[in-house]
């Protein structure tokens, strides 16, 4: 059942967030565990550029292979084909969204789930 308050707020729209972690959290590998948090009006058009972006990877050989090893998931570092890295960026800029993000240096130490859970948290 939904509160009587919830019902009677005034919502303009709802916002999409993303989260996104770059590293990793154990004491060797790389140097800083970087936490980021996007969050923005327009989900479906979000959805539609990335959607084209990996359909523009489909059609060759090397974007599919590419694609696969990663499960599918568009990530922009080693991505196959430049230029539909940079269509795919200036669609996504075009969109209005906020970008929060932390950066921790690890200084050889883990950095334990719990602790992770935290630092999501506060973003």
């Amino acid at each position: 059942m939904i509160s009587k308050e919830l019902r009677e707020s005034k919502f303009d729209r709802f916002k999409t967030g993303y989260i996104d972690e770059s590293g990793d959290c154990g004491r060797e590998g790389s140097k800083c565990l970087v936490l980021t948090y996007i969050c923005l009006d327009e989900k479906k058009k979000a959805s539609k550029i990335m959607k084209k972006a990996k359909e523009a990877l489909m059609r060759t050989k090397k974007g599919q292979m590419w694609l696969n090893r990663h499960g599918g998931e568009l990530k922009f570092n080693s991505f196959p084909d430049q230029h539909v890295l940079l269509k795919t960026l200036e669609e996504l800029a075009k969109l209005k969204f906020e970008i929060m993000f932390r950066a921790f240096k690890k200084e050889g130490k883990n950095i334990y789930p719990k602790e992770k859970d935290r630092l999501l948290d506060e973003l």
